[in-house]
């Protein structure tokens, strides 16, 4: 008897758990511009992964046989393109935790050559590694901004073609997690509040596989004791690209021959992405997209097989040429870092990757590294280092 009590309390109360949970998301069915997320960055777990995951299958495949949002693109005067009715923006409260850290060590150290006694504080000190995992973080934001009812961007039906990071004051964030022990939330200590807030861009852009669309997060520092500005201290942009034939084909775009030359590559080496590793970055950025962790899906989409994260391998990679890039290499006085990437082709998992690097310029403080895949340039990243 005592059992059975037992059982049916946990019973209701994983029941009213999940309700709980599940409500926690109702504002994304709401069909306004600004929608505000009660919950933090790294609350979005549990049964809150598959239920908009399920939500997104049934959207694309509702899109595919006409019902649902679509694209409503507009061509304006100037001959540019615009999403109408496609200014929506989210806001959401943004934590970081140790073991969101300890995750991110957890995703370089697989299969690398160079996780010797790999720590927190390196990570810290790194301008680059801190913003993938800042960009890691806050892409919760970015995943329930395609969740909204009104967002017409099909995320199963996309590509990630192309990301750009910009880190502002980055000594300050630096000595911020530094100072902390990391025991308590970031977004508590000293007061001060973090939020982040997404926002897809109605400009698009068409291309010649079809049209890309950009979408914006911004983190941004509030300070509970004094009445001050909000200050951004990190900003990304996302550019997907959404498959679309064009009936009117687009003109041709002639080749430039780069300024590279080929003697100032230097092989730094490889590393390799096994079959598991997908998996680990899906439970630092909460991106569950079954491309990434289901072969069948992968498959049915296109693929070969499932593909790794393109920041994941980003991550990685930066991590393999750790001792090439130095963040102290930048003036201090230079206290903005940025990183630029671009997603070439994608990784099917598992594989093994080669890395090339060089110096655009010896006057310019930006290094350009390349990530290969079975003899092609799969991602190029230039970064201010």
């Amino acid at each position: 008897m005592l059992a059975l009590l037992v059982f049916r309390f946990v019973l209701w109360a994983s029941v009213f758990y999940a309700v709980k949970n599940l409500i926690q998301l109702t504002p994304l069915l709401s069909k306004t511009k600004l929608t505000q997320i009660s919950f933090s960055t790294r609350e979005l777990s549990g049964i809150k992964i598959p239920a908009l995951l399920i939500y997104h299958i049934i959207r694309s495949i509702l899109r595919r046989i006409g019902i649902g949002s679509k694209l409503n693109i507009i061509e304006e005067s100037d001959g540019s393109f615009k999403l109408k009715n496609g200014d929506i923006t989210l806001y959401m409260p943004f934590k970081i935790t140790n073991q969101d850290i300890q995750q991110y060590v957890k995703c370089i150290s697989s299969n690398t050559k160079t996780n010797n006694n790999l720590t927190e504080e390196m990570i810290f000190k790194n301008s680059n590694h801190l913003q993938l995992l800042l960009s890691s973080l806050t892409e919760p934001t970015l995943l329930l901004l395609l969740s909204k009812i009104n967002c017409q961007i099909d995320p199963i039906g996309s590509v990630n073609v192309r990301n750009k990071f910009e880190l502002f004051n980055f000594y300050k964030i630096q000595q911020l997690l530094l100072s902390s022990s990391l025991s308590q939330n970031f977004n508590e200590i000293n007061n001060i509040e973090f939020q982040t807030i997404a926002k897809l861009n109605e400009n698009v852009k068409k291309v010649k596989r079809g049209w890309e669309f950009n979408i914006i997060i911004k983190l941004i520092e509030n300070n509970l004791n004094l009445n001050l500005k909000s200050k951004l201290i990190f900003k990304q942009s996302f550019t997907f690209l959404t498959f679309y034939k064009h009936f009117i084909p687009l003109p041709s775009i002639p080749l430039i021959k780069s300024d590279r030359i080929k003697e100032d590559f230097k092989d730094i080496g490889n590393f390799k992405i096994n079959i598991d590793e997908p998996i680990k970055w899906s439970k630092l950025s909460k991106d569950y997209n079954p491309i990434h962790t289901f072969n069948l899906a992968a498959k049915l989409l296109g693929f070969k097989s499932k593909i790794a994260h393109g920041n994941h391998i980003v991550v990685k990679a930066i991590h393999e040429v750790s001792k090439n890039l130095t963040s102290e290499s930048v003036s201090d006085k230079n206290e903005k870092r940025w990183m630029e990437i671009e997603f070439k082709r994608p990784v099917p998992v598992p594989s093994t990757l080669e890395l090339k690097m060089y110096k655009q310029n010896a006057d310019e403080e930006r290094t350009n590294l390349e990530i290969w895949v079975k003899g092609k340039v799969a991602t190029t990243v230039t970064c201010n280092i």
